[in-house]
């Protein structure tokens, strides 16, 4: 049995994945890491990433934190009960395997939905992404 990859290659791994945009087939040669290894890492690290970062990055409101931004909106652009400008985006994606023509989106290639609410300073305040 092999030893397991450190954190440490598998963080670097992940974070050169998401920052070059290039396929994961094409890590596991830079990396000399198995293909199937590769496809199991990246989303992994992925969710551990979030999980801490989350709460720290982007909290949960609460009543208050919600008034608050309908407040902020209100005196910085004079629009009323507002709680955020809400938008979304299909980001780009390689098809994926065995996935037929779910992630095909109307405008013709394989994406994911990206939305996301920002409050009056366009801070992001929710986001959810992945959805086909």
């Amino acid at each position: 049995m092999r030893a397991p990859l450190s954190p440490r290659l598998r963080l670097s791994l992940t974070l050169t994945y998401l920052a070059q945009g290039e396929s994961m087939r094409t890590k596991h040669l830079e990396f000399r890491v198995g293909k199937s290894t590769v496809c199991k890492i990246i989303p992994e690290i992925c969710r551990a990433i979030w999980l801490v970062l989350q709460p720290v990055v982007l909290p949960t409101l609460d009543a208050d934190g919600w008034k608050r931004i309908s407040e902020q909106y209100m005196l910085k652009w004079q629009f009323p009960n507002c709680i955020g400008a809400l938008d979304g985006r299909h980001i780009e994606i390689e098809k994926p395997p065995c996935s037929g023509s779910q992630y095909h989106n109307y405008k013709r290639f394989f994406s994911m939905v990206l939305l996301a609410l920002c409050d009056a300073n366009h801070k992001f305040t929710w986001v959810d992404i992945g959805q086909f």
